[in-house]
């Protein structure tokens, strides 16, 4: 998994597994040597002096390490991929540089690459720069170019995992989610033709009723398929230009917080601003992130066998794996009731036109608040359209459309990525058949 961020979150992936202290640890003479190398290995990250071979970029701060003379040219590789990242997530979509964790006083960036290493970002240390005034932090790259994500998408995987990099230079406690979401946007932004990001989204696309912001401790693939979120921003309202997500990194950074002595990292609460917050500044005035996740649930449709090729860059190269789970199919003059989507989801139902000479009225009972809306559109110019909760359900020439019920926060309670969701909005659907 393209994780990263191995300081922050590997104890929450831990959390979840179950220990039996009463029992003395069982291991084999084969398991402990794996032990004893895995540990050597992690013994030599962020310590350079210990690796004999490197090579230094002529164009950037930029040190990829290795240990054995058979490795250079696959150093070889990884540089260009890290010079080619740096020069599209710096130079031209306007991240900071990384702060390098390098005891060496070089002032380069340290990439380790090795052999059975997670390929992954650790921050080591807050950044001692009298003049950041915010909570930056120092950290390296370890990459195994020979692993599972190495091979063909070692080019997107480098430059998702010194996206990392950056994130730690600006804000390492930010909501843990949008790392992963930010970084698999940046792989298409670095290296257009690796589509490895397409088969996350059908993760994503596969839970419509979480939120957007939702995160599981790495059960799955959701984080990295939200991407598809950011392609909708950029393509929306942000004029199909990338560099509003490192504007969103800069104007979410935190002065250092204080940590909660019970978990070791800062409470989530005190994440102020947070990436939402800095969303909600560069949309236009009056637009909130409610209200692009209401026109998202609209967009994240048009996929797969739907592409009408005016949602997303690349939605006809998704598999119809990636089309949006539809959760039932109405008849006319159905009751459906379901447990609803968690505040910010949304539920997808495919919707049967009425026998010819009659009409479709749709009432919602709930008791919380929502959005609906019906696509596709039923003119050139439309991709859908609202509905009342108490409306009538227009089809035009169309078989079937497909409702779309998005859950919405309390008007008075603003949304908070890192604090709980909160219930699924349960509701009722009325379908009745009218001359």
């Amino acid at each position: 998994m393209k994780a990263g961020l191995i300081q922050i979150f590997l104890p929450a992936l831990v959390a979840g597994c179950s220990f039996l202290p009463a029992l003395p640890p069982v291991s084999s003479p084969l398991q402990s040597q794996a032990a004893k190398a895995k540990q050597a290995q992690a013994d030599l990250l962020d310590q350079p002096q210990k690796w004999p071979h490197l090579l230094n970029s002529k164009r950037y701060p930029l040190t990829v390490r290795y240990l054995l003379p058979g490795d250079k040219s696959q150093a070889e590789r990884v540089m260009g991929y890290l010079e080619k990242s740096w020069q599209v997530e710096i130079e031209q979509m306007g991240f900071p540089p990384p702060i390098p964790s390098d005891s060496t006083g070089s002032k380069r960036l340290q990439v380790y690459l090795m052999r059975g290493a997670d390929t992954a970002v650790e921050a080591t240390r807050p950044s001692k720069q009298p003049d950041l005034w915010w909570d930056a932090w120092e950290s390296y790259l370890s990459i195994d170019a020979w692993g599972p994500y190495g091979g063909e998408i070692l080019d997107s995987t480098t430059a998702h995992e010194f996206n990392h990099a950056l994130h730690a230079a600006l804000d390492w406690y930010e909501s843990p989610g949008f790392f992963e979401t930010s970084a698999t946007f940046i792989q298409d932004k670095v290296y257009p033709e690796d589509n490895d990001y397409l088969q996350q989204i059908e993760d994503f696309q596969s839970r419509p009723e979480w939120p957007v912001h939702h995160f599981d401790n790495y059960k799955t693939w959701y984080p990295y398929g939200a991407c598809l979120y950011l392609f909708f921003l950029e393509q929306r309202y942000f004029a199909n230009q990338p560099h509003f997500l490192a504007q969103i990194w800069k104007n979410s950074r935190n002065r250092p917080r204080p940590f909660d002595p019970k978990t070791g990292y800062p409470s989530p609460g005190s994440n102020e601003p947070d990436w939402v917050d800095a969303l909600e500044g560069l949309l236009p005035r009056g637009v909130d992130y409610a209200q692009t996740v209401v026109e998202f649930a609209r967009w994240r449709w048009y996929t797969g066998r739907h592409s009408d090729g005016k949602h997303f860059h690349e939605g006809a190269l998704l598999s119809p794996k990636a089309e949006v789970r539809i959760q039932s199919t109405l008849v006319p003059g159905q009751t459906y009731r379901s447990q609803g989507p968690l505040p910010m989801g949304s539920e997808y139902l495919k919707l049967k036109r009425p026998a010819p000479g009659q009409k479709l009225q749709i009432k919602l009972q709930a008791e919380g608040r929502f959005a609906l809306q019906l696509v596709p559109g039923l003119s050139p110019n439309s991709d859908g359209d609202m509905l009342d909760p108490n409306g009538q359900v227009e089809f035009g020439n169309l078989p079937e459309r497909t409702l779309i019920l998005t859950a919405l926060p309390p008007a008075d309670r603003p949304v908070d990525p890192d604090l709980p969701a909160g219930k699924p909005q349960a509701f009722q659907i009325l379908s009745t058949v009218t001359p």
